[in-house]
């Protein structure tokens, strides 16, 4: 696994993988495959590509389609041809719509976090281009929304998921455990300390 931890909201990750059970190593040279396995050689990993070229056909939401649990290295790129159909991503497990294009206007450059993970929203070319390293924790519904029927749209999404049963094998959690700090390197000042973790 990536060593992973936050301070004061930012999430910070180490680029060396560890694990509780193989590797115990800080810093070890193996790294992580496409689907996240540490050391893994990508024969378990499957990349899907979806493109999709509609027209609207009611008003309000329409699903695209769905991100599965577990899916990484998110890449959706949403093409409008008419001012009034946009991109909506919600949660599926609580139905809370996390992202709709309508709000972002054509701002440059945005972020937000949903199922575990950091997507990175920009507008090139009125075409939104939305991307996240994931994994994502639970299933994405892509959806497009339109308050005309007849709009156009062109959509590509492409993403990588694991071919095991359970996608998020590999994200099981291992945590530090603050065990206090060491004796100072001097009696009277000067010296220094160091947090001792486990």
């Amino acid at each position: 696994q990536h060593i992973e931890f936050i301070a004061n909201g930012v999430i910070f990750r180490s680029p060396y993988c560890t694990s509780s059970f193989l590797w115990q190593i800080i810093g070890s040279p193996v790294e992580e495959d496409e689907c996240g396995i540490c050391g893994g050689d990508g024969s378990k990993c499957k990349s899907r590509h979806r493109s999709f070229r509609r027209s609207s056909v009611k008003l309000g939401h329409s699903k695209l389609m769905i991100l599965p649990a577990g899916a990484r290295h998110i890449l959706i790129r949403f093409k409008p041809y008419a001012s009034n159909i946009t991109l909506s991503i919600k949660e599926r497990q609580t139905n809370q719509m996390v992202y709709q294009g309508q709000q972002w206007g054509s701002s440059n450059r945005s972020t937000f976090v949903t199922e575990g993970a950091k997507f990175t929203r920009q507008n090139l070319n009125q075409t939104d281009l939305l991307h996240a390293r994931g994994p994502i924790l639970g299933p994405l519904v892509l959806l497009t929304s339109s308050d005309h029927i007849g709009d156009t749209f062109s959509a590509n999404v492409s993403f990588t998921v694991s071919r095991l049963k359970d996608p998020l094998y590999s994200m099981q959690r291992y945590e530090w455990v603050i065990k206090g700090w060491s004796k100072c390197t001097k009696d009277c000042g000067g010296g220094y300390q160091k947090l001792i973790l486990r």
